[in-house]
């Protein structure tokens, strides 16, 4: 969002999810996207579904050329196809590689050396649209997911911009995906994040990377629940 307002590029209004709750003070906590949003002020929306009514006539009289989605829900086709050029994507991964909820977590601890993010145009299907941009980041033998989500944090501005003038430059354009090259990053449940003492111990070790800090993957001792945040 920084980047974006810092551009050439006029950011409309954003989109981001209600208040919450946390803490013992019970207080209400404001997302990071609406705190910048309104230090720069950025008309804020904060639906408590997506399916509104009132968001949907709120955006349609926006009357934007394009929608960015990054790090959100999944946007029904009524909503994403109002823009006139219709909405992107920045998603973790090499699509069609990963697609899904984790693709950080997935990519460490199926052992991959090399990653990175893509631009896509959004679809019905999720993580399936046709594809503007890829930029590579490799994949460090003692990266873990807090450390490689940072880093690829920290590409997606610029990209976004890049991505953005390659829009301009070719209109609604885009590759088609191979889906037969398409490989899962499912959502992480307790079911897939017990550690697995079975495989091999560079296995054991990029599972238990992969899922550090967030979830932990996590063993039972004693019959209580143990997270692992490392191991050699």
């Amino acid at each position: 969002l920084s980047h974006l307002c810092e551009s050439r590029h006029n950011v409309l209004a954003v989109v981001t999810g209600p208040d919450k709750v946390a803490g013992r003070g019970h207080k209400l906590i404001q997302t990071p996207v609406r705190l910048e949003a309104e230090k720069r002020g950025i008309p804020v929306l904060m639906p408590a579904s997506l399916k509104s009514g009132t968001l949907y006539e709120n955006l349609r009289a926006l009357d934007a050329d394009l929608f960015v989605v990054i790090a959100f829900r999944i946007l029904p086709e009524r909503l994403f196809s109002l823009p006139r050029l219709g909405a992107i994507n920045i998603h973790a991964s090499l699509l069609p590689r990963y697609r899904g909820a984790a693709p950080i977590n997935w990519a460490i601890i199926n052992g991959e050396t090399e990653t990175g993010i893509t631009s896509f145009f959004l679809k019905q299907s999720v993580d399936t649209g046709d594809l503007i941009a890829q930029e590579k980041a490799p994949i460090a033998p003692d990266d873990t997911y807090d450390t490689l989500a940072v880093r690829l944090s920290e590409l997606s501005g610029p990209f976004l911009l890049k991505t953005l003038d390659l829009i301009e430059q070719g209109g609604r354009k885009g590759i088609p995906q191979d889906d037969l090259k398409a490989s899962p990053a499912p959502k992480l449940t307790p079911e897939n994040t017990i550690i697995d003492f079975d495989r091999p111990a560079v296995q054991v070790r990029d599972f238990v990377r992969g899922l550090s800090s967030k979830p932990t993957a996590y063993t039972t001792f004693r019959g209580a629940k143990l997270k692992v945040l490392a191991g050699e």
